[in-house]
């Protein structure tokens, strides 16, 4: 019997990037046989301007209806998340509780301090957009995987939607697997030892990213972020149907 059999896993992007951060792994996991579910967030995938008018509960919204989506079809759910991708993830699986694991990577549950940041909140009411070109992505030949303009309010959103998820962080109850890149410029490794202080997650697993940026999932270590995460999932489908498929 295989394994990967009407096992779905839902891929979501991160903030102001797009599905193509993720199209690496998307490929991978459905030339394995998962069924792949890959959200795009509510101002995303489009002009940057889109983002303007979007708040946090629209990006839970698209991930719990994507996740109703993927149960339709599937016996059993995992959730990836990129970045904010990650954030979500863990959100998801307060609500959904047969989430059967999360695997984040270098998920966000808070951005490296700066003063400009810290205005944001006011500043947000005077200047609509700054100027941020380019992903923090090691391998200089990927582009066109984010927005070169980042809406303030959105920004100004985002960092609202850290402060509830990391308040939703008890309540986070699946195994995780988390991969943190050594060297990522935008979420700073504070986001990986507040997670491992604060949910309560019996099992977690963490991958030391070597040779990546910030957007890993394009980056030179994708394939060790997709081997080690189906191992991740293999481990948990076995145990749970009682080692008949070893």
């Amino acid at each position: 019997m295989d394994l990967h059999k009407n096992i779905g896993i839902l891929l979501i992007h991160g903030f102001t990037g797009n599905l193509k951060t993720l199209s690496y792994l998307k490929d991978q996991f459905e030339n394995n046989g998962f069924i792949i579910e890959m959200p795009s967030l509510s101002g995303h995938n489009s002009n940057y301007r889109d983002l303007e008018k979007v708040n946090y509960e629209d990006w839970f919204n698209d991930v719990e209806n994507s996740y109703r989506k993927l149960s339709e079809k599937t016996d059993k759910i995992f959730a990836f998340g990129l970045s904010m991708g990650g954030a979500l993830a863990l959100h998801l699986q307060t609500k959904f509780k047969d989430i059967k694991g999360l695997i984040l990577v270098n998920h966000a549950l808070i951005l490296k301090k700066s003063f400009k940041l810290l205005l944001v909140p006011i500043l947000r009411h005077f200047i609509k957009f700054v100027y941020d070109p380019g992903s923090d992505i090691k391998d200089k030949s990927k582009t066109g995987l984010a927005y070169d303009y980042i809406s303030l309010n959105a920004l100004y959103e985002f960092m609202k939607l850290m402060e509830v998820i990391k308040e939703e962080l008890p309540n986070v109850s699946a195994p995780l697997l988390i991969f943190k890149s050594l060297e990522d410029h935008v979420i700073p490794y504070e986001s990986v030892l507040i997670t491992l202080r604060s949910v309560g997650s019996d099992e977690i697993f963490l991958v030391h990213l070597k040779n990546s940026y910030h957007v890993a999932t394009e980056d030179f270590d994708k394939e060790i972020i997709f081997n080690k995460s189906v191992e991740f999932i293999e481990t948990i489908l076995r145990r749970e149907n009682g080692n008949e498929f070893c």
